[in-house]
């Protein structure tokens, strides 16, 4: 499936396909056009392109309220508003038409493992790391992350998540957060 993701360029979004995530919050964090928001704008527009990728943006909608995106909308310059605007409705349509068979929120796993495997800097981590993530993801796709992380214990992941940039320590962390939330709550 591709894949539609806005990046921020000098004075509008470029269009971009099959970029991974952290291709696109690179772009975005060196965006002067993002450097414009306000922080919280900013922060708004960074979780919820990772939401998309975790398919849970109606969900950070719902929880950060659906005023606040709309406000951030009528922020952003006419062009910029109706690509995001464009890029949001993309997203949410595919999070409502996924396969009825799929828990909501997930995405492929043969596509996330897909985008991690080309990701730099999973491509520069050892790879017994190499290897934790893709345990981790799979396991976070199959509702079983917290019997793993019982398994492997806390160290491993803290240890991996240590040697993570900044950018893809923020993403992993907040989608292994989501996925054990996830989980303690249907269990």
């Amino acid at each position: 499936m591709e894949k539609l993701v806005i990046v921020f360029a000098a004075a509008a979004f470029v269009l971009v396909t099959n970029a991974s995530l952290i291709d696109v919050l690179n772009a975005v964090h060196n965006s002067p056009a993002f450097h414009n928001l306000s922080h919280a704008d900013q922060l708004l527009i960074v979780e919820m392109v990772a939401e998309t990728e975790a398919g849970e943006l109606k969900q950070y909608i719902d929880q950060v309220g659906f005023h606040n995106v709309i406000a951030l909308i009528d922020r952003l310059p006419e062009a910029e508003a109706h690509l995001f605007m464009h890029y949001l409705v993309q997203e949410l349509q595919i999070e409502e038409h996924m396969n009825a068979t799929q828990p909501v929120g997930k995405r492929d796993l043969a596509e996330l493992l897909t985008a991690v495997k080309n990701n730099p800097t999973f491509l520069h981590i050892s790879p017994a790391n190499q290897e934790l993530v893709i345990k981790l993801l799979t396991a976070a796709e199959s509702n079983t992350l917290t019997a793993l992380v019982d398994q492997i214990g806390y160290s491993s992941i803290l240890a991996l998540v240590d040697v993570l940039p900044e950018a893809d320590r923020h993403l992993f962390t907040k989608y292994l957060y989501q996925h054990l939330q996830a989980e303690q709550t249907v269990g």
